[in-house]
């Protein structure tokens, strides 16, 4: 035991820097405790006198030197476990403090056990929510069972911060594009600090069960401090969907516990609800830049962050979430082509970026997008939120690109990742916004933006709130096999398979990802597996099981521009001739798809009416478009098909 005259180091004097320095004193106090120090008290050196600083000095030391000065020791007496005169001096009193160790160690390893117990409830509740695609206002029995975590609080003196019951934090930080016009200049924050996460909520509903434990305590006898430990409680997430929203789908144990195709039984339970508005939506248009850290998967097709725009209306539990549309590519040769025309536009969110710092992004303002309440009677007052297509697959992509591939001329050049976008976006509406508070969302899409909900409306409807009335409006994306357009001989191509087929093929190898889920999982062969991506397909054969608002007009050109017809120009008769059997061909399937559906189909050239002053002017037996929207937002289990009878001597 040090003697009187031996002091602790002072507050003033410094602590050890260096690996050395620790071992050293390490080896001191092991002489210390074996009485063996190698000189008397007063041939210190003092605290003036330095540390050993050359090889010689230090061999004095290892040859019986004074192994440091007291500014050598560990810490303060202010931060000794135990005050002065105390040190432990019987082998009793060292494994007392061997134990409490040990105690602090086990405490660790439990808080560890908790954590993965977190993660395998997450698993369960991903696992659950797939499972109960049709139920889903039934409990999910998670299997848990109570675990017993110890939470040390105060170990060995360590003053507890008085932060009791900290969960960890779910939700990661985002970079967020503001800018109101006549405001600052554009600025990057984490989106946490300006509204609270919705991550961790309370009791939102039966999602995960508590982890609870038992207090346990743990006395140091010599040392008069207490090792506490407290029972602690562990409450999940609420509605917050889970990391694989949209990879994987339904789970291949619930889709073939369920007939598919033309034997399911699609029914709408959905309630009727008379739209009930409030002020229009008055908060400025917000472009947000997903977070490659948070979501790497979420990419354009040139490797920049997936964006989306919202429009809050904080007062509103209605949501309108629309796809953007813009084409595809699905080779080496059409992506090269798209990139060299319009890549930073459709491939890329640099200029959507660029253009909102600089103030000149123009965000939608009509049809449905509208704040006008006689343009826009439905969701004028809605939240509206408009996911930016980059993605160049129809949103339906999940394929990375190849690292080794750096020309643009190669397809593997690029990211497919359609999925990924949408998936992330929803997550970040469920944990940064007031999605899981909704009653009410439609999610939208045209052109390609419409072939994305084809494919991933039951998807995302799976993930939604309990609660919430969920339906679809896909606007000129109702595509199906129809053979081209032979100029040799004014009618159909004979070609078989299809000029549709092909693409569909050749996309489906490089996009990588799928159509609808449970078409996948009732297809047997090659060719059913391509029909999976033909919203025509899917709306007739029992696959989308939530409700729809189909907008279709009859001989859309921007489809016979593909068949190889140009609607817009002086069709000679051949080309007239194709152009009223492709309309009539519409009308067919239109009139055939599943019950649960409603459509508006008008008989017209235009591509994507719903946004534009055409949802103002499109009739059909009297009805508007936004009257026939409206109707079907009201009603959506009353489905009502509105199909236009060609004129005389159309088109």
């Amino acid at each position: 035991m040090p003697t009187s005259a031996e002091r602790m180091p002072t507050s003033a004097e410094r602590m050890p820097t260096s690996a050395w320095e620790h071992a050293v004193v390490r080896r001191a106090h092991a002489d210390i405790r074996r009485g063996a120090c190698r000189h008397p008290p007063g041939s210190m050196p003092t605290s003036a006198e330095r540390m050993p600083s050359s090889a010689w000095e230090h061999a004095v030391i290892r040859l019986g030197a004074c192994r440091h000065p007291p500014s050598a020791c560990r810490h303060p007496p202010s931060a000794c476990r135990h005050p002065p005169g105390s040190m432990p001096s019987s082998a009793g009193e060292h494994a007392n403090i061997r134990r409490a160790h040990a105690n602090i160690r086990r405490a660790h390893a439990n808080i560890r056990r908790a954590h993965a117990v977190i993660r395998r409830a997450h698993a369960v509740i991903r696992r659950a929510r797939h499972q109960r695609i049709r139920e889903r206002q039934q409990p999910i029995d998670l299997g848990l069972r109570e675990v017993k975590v110890a939470l040390p609080l105060r170990a060995l003196g360590a003053e507890h911060d008085g932060r009791e019951g900290i969960l960890p934090r779910i939700s990661a930080p985002r970079r967020t594009l503001r800018r109101q016009w006549g405001a600052t200049p554009i600025t990057k924050e984490p989106r946490h600090t300006r509204r609270a996460p919705r991550a961790l909520s309370f009791f939102p509903s039966p999602a995960l069960a508590c982890l609870c434990a038992e207090p346990f305590h743990v006395e140091h006898t010599s040392m008069r401090q207490p090792l506490l430990a407290f029972a602690f409680l562990l409450v999940g997430c609420g509605d917050v969907p889970p990391d694989n929203l949209l990879s994987s789908g339904p789970s291949s144990e619930a889709l073939e516990a369920e007939p598919q195709g033309a034997e399911a039984t699609l029914s709408c339970t959905l309630p009727d609800r008379p739209v009930t508005h409030g002020p229009s939506t008055s908060e400025a248009w917000e472009l947000v830049e997903l977070s490659t850290a948070t979501y790497p998967k979420a990419l354009c097709n040139d490797g920049t962050p997936g964006t989306y725009m919202i429009h809050r209306n904080t007062t509103s539990t209605k949501w309108l979430i629309w796809l953007e549309g813009g084409g595809n590519c699905y080779d080496s040769a059409t992506c090269a082509q798209r990139w060299n025309s319009s890549g930073n536009k459709l491939m890329s969110s640099k200029q959507l970026t660029t253009r909102f710092a600089q103030g000149t992004l123009e965000f939608p303002s009509r049809g449905v997008f509208s704040v006008d309440p006689n343009e826009n009677p439905t969701f004028h007052d809605a939240n509206v939120v408009r996911l930016n297509y980059c993605s160049s697959d129809v949103w339906s992509g999940d394929r990375a690109a190849d690292p080794a591939a750096a020309d643009v001329t190669d397809v593997k050049h690029w990211h497919f990742r359609g999925r990924a976008i949408i998936q992330a976006v929803f997550r970040e509406l469920m944990l940064h916004e007031n999605l899981p508070a909704a009653t009410d969302i439609v999610y939208a899409g045209g052109s390609a933006g419409a072939g994305g909900v084809h494919f991933t409306v039951d998807d995302v409807q799976a993930q939604m709130p309990a609660g919430a009335r969920f339906m679809g409006m896909p606007d000129a994306g109702f595509r199906f096999d129809h053979p081209s357009y032979d100029p040799n001989t004014g009618l159909e191509s004979t070609a078989v398979p299809t000029d549709q087929r092909i693409f569909i093929e050749v996309a489906a190898g490089n996009w990588g990802g799928r159509g609808d889920a449970s078409c996948h999982a009732a297809a047997t062969t090659s060719d059913e597996h391509t029909s999976c991506r033909e919203p025509g397909w899917l709306t007739t054969h029992g696959h989308i099981r939530t409700p729809l608002l189909i907008i279709q007009n009859q001989y859309d050109h921007n489809p016979l521009g593909h068949l190889g017809v140009d609607v817009d120009s002086n069709m000679d008769a051949g080309e007239t001739g194709y152009t009223e059997r492709y309309a009539a061909r519409t009308r067919e399937l239109l009139a055939s798809t599943d019950s649960l559906h409603s459509c508006f189909a008008d008989y017209d050239s235009q591509h994507v009416t719903s946004h534009g002053p055409a949802a103002g002017t499109s009739t059909i037996d009297g009805t508007v478009l936004r009257d026939a929207i409206d109707a079907f937002y009201r009603r959506p289990c009353t489905p009502e098909r509105r199909i236009e009878a060609p004129p005389p001597g159309a088109p």
